[in-house]
């Protein structure tokens, strides 16, 4: 009995995931989604009060996105997490990510590549335990981006 209750204590004690940790799984979790063509997937991503500064709903972003899929036939990710950090209950995440017709191998090969390229400001909340995107912003980038280190 006394071990259940110390092994009980140790795992309420256990650290969360770090906020790095927890942007990567997510964003892993969207170009998984992306790139296999499935909204739905990418619907369970989008909290259910999601509400961005444009006042956009979850479901208009999930719009935005399932037409992206329509007009472009094959869609390959690049991402790279600029930065994450826990604020209060959530974590908030700039993501770097480039969206081309093809597998990007390697980031040098992006200039020569008819890529879409955004910076995305993301703002996650843990919600019936996963992570969620409950707010986001983007706006263009640049194949340099990419390339500085």
């Amino acid at each position: 009995m006394l071990l259940a209750a110390v092994l009980l204590g140790l795992l309420s004690c256990s650290e969360r995931p770090a906020p790095e940790a927890i942007a990567r799984g997510f964003v892993d979790a969207c170009a998984e989604a992306v790139q296999q063509r499935r909204p739905n997937a990418l619907r369970d991503l989008i909290a259910t009060d999601y509400r961005d500064a444009e006042g956009r709903t979850g479901q208009e972003v999930l719009g935005i996105a399932a037409g992206y899929l329509l007009r472009n036939r094959s869609v390959h990710l690049i991402t790279r997490i600029q930065s994450a950090e826990q604020r209060d209950e959530r974590i908030a995440a700039t993501v770097l990510a480039a969206l081309a017709g093809r597998p990007v191998d390697d980031v040098a090969l992006l200039p020569s590549m008819d890529a879409d390229i955004y910076w995305f400001d993301v703002e996650l909340v843990e919600e019936d335990g996963d992570w969620r995107v409950i707010s986001a912003a983007w706006r263009p980038a640049l194949v340099d981006d990419f390339l500085a280190p």
